[in-house]
């Protein structure tokens, strides 16, 4: 097989990867690996690394990348599979429970060349784990300096929206749900996070929480603990029909959440009587 084939085949594994069918791509990768062409031997054990990687496989990735560290020349190139090595390795220590030696390879491991994101995305999940918010902010700080991908960014926001949060740093919470919001506005997650956030800002009043839940709802979400409080607060803004819409959607979603709604029914009735 010439090397025009061979990069179409790298292509369509590309492509697959791309939609997620990260056994696809495998397929077509190790079918190349037979041909045992020492041009693309390295494109093919990287790409085999990032599917075992995505599909949770880390013995395999790690396989992987390790035969890449011994054929890359180049030091910093080297460095990059190095780490990569190291945080699929520490991935599967965290799957086992091994929490604090996880942490202990990936620190070692940033201190190794120009560290990647990866690195301290593990080490962050690591913390918040471990409920160590101010560790997890300075890992969120080193992550957000080195990956670049709007989506990634995203969920980093909005775990540090979270972390700030817990540490009552409310505003600054609130700047990084919102932060998450303008990279990914698709997102229901950080608008049900700003709206809890706007209950502890605002009070009882809670109208801009109410709204964040709306923008969540109407983004997908049908989390209980979200229908339930739109319901909660249609009931309260005496607005019958939207309350009625919520309750059918907790009766399809999760028919044991009505009894507390039945509760709020009550208790309401019997404070404005």
């Amino acid at each position: 097989m010439g090397d025009p084939e061979i990069r179409e085949l790298f292509k369509k594994a590309e492509k697959r990867t791309q939609e997620g069918d990260f056994r696809g791509a495998l397929r077509i990768l190790e079918g190349l690996e037979k041909l045992d062409n020492p041009k693309f031997l390295l494109a093919i054990l990287s790409g085999k690394g990032f599917c075992h990687e995505a599909l949770g496989d880390f013995r395999l990735a790690s396989q992987s990348y390790k035969r890449v560290v011994k054929e890359i020349k180049e030091d910093g190139v080297r460095d990059e599979f190095w780490q990569k090595r190291a945080a699929v390795i520490a991935a599967q220590l965290c799957q086992k429970g091994k929490l604090i030696l996880a942490a202990k390879i990936l620190e070692k491991a940033s201190e190794r060349g120009s560290p990647i994101s990866d690195i301290f995305w593990l080490l962050g999940t690591i913390h918040f784990q471990q409920g160590d918010y101010e560790s997890l902010l300075v890992d969120l700080d080193q992550f957000l300096g080195l990956e670049k991908g709007p989506k990634a960014r995203a969920v980093a926001f909005l775990r540090k929206g979270i972390a700030l949060r817990t540490k009552d740093r409310l505003e600054e919470a609130e700047e990084a749900y919102l932060e998450s919001i303008r990279l990914n506005p698709n997102d229901p997650q950080p608008y049900i996070r700003l709206g809890y956030l706007y209950l502890d800002l605002d009070g009882e009043e809670g109208e801009r929480a109410f709204e964040a839940w709306r923008k969540a709802e109407k983004l997908g979400s049908q989390s209980i603990f979200l229908l339930y409080n739109l319901a909660i607060f249609s009931l309260l803004r005496e607005d019958w029909e939207k309350f009625r819409e919520y309750f059918q959607k907790i009766q399809e979603v999760n028919p044991g959440q009505l009894q507390n709604i039945f509760g709020c029914v009550l208790i309401i009735s019997i404070v404005n009587f």
